[in-house]
């Protein structure tokens, strides 16, 4: 916890869902598709994060696994954590059916380190958009925002709304 201070806390608690986000969430839940997430934030930053989201959250039931779990031997752009999720929903689920959705170069790499589909939304205020590697570090798809997502792609059920 050392390094954080007081503001920190402030501004992740006024943390936002990205566009698209609950709606994906929700669609994923409704149709029993197995959600997890794999956060690189400490424990205590993520409870913090999700503050005034804790209903939407709860979909992930304990399928929540973050960077200081003892699980996680190495981070992000290593592929424990996204292992480590995956096992948390069903340790027989192939890695290559597994999609993930990231907004960091590091989570990107991350999910390709470990063999899962990744849906690449880059986040403008931290990444220089107009200057992609030609390969998207080795991303599936890059998309604008989780709005634009077409969960028929990968063989998911369709947006009903």
């Amino acid at each position: 916890m050392m390094g954080r201070s007081n503001t920190d806390f402030e501004i992740f608690k006024e943390a936002t869902l990205m566009p698209g986000a609950e709606r994906l969430i929700r669609h994923l839940h409704r149709n029993n598709i197995p959600i997890s997430i794999a956060t690189s934030s400490y424990r205590t930053f993520y409870e913090v994060k999700i503050t005034n989201h804790t209903e939407l959250f709860s979909l992930f039931g304990e399928n929540v696994i973050c960077g200081d779990d003892p699980k996680i031997k190495n981070p992000k752009p290593h592929p424990d954590i996204f292992h480590c999720s995956r096992d948390l929903l069903d340790s027989t689920i192939k890695d290559e059916e597994c999609l993930v959705f990231e907004d960091a170069i590091n989570g990107v790499r991350s999910g390709v380190s470990a063999q899962m589909k990744v849906v690449w939304i880059p986040d403008a205020r931290f990444i220089d958009i107009d200057n992609f590697p030609p390969d998207n570090y080795g991303a599936h798809e890059v998309i604008n925002s989780l709005s634009d997502f077409i969960p028929e792609k990968y063989g998911l059920p369709p947006f009903q709304d």
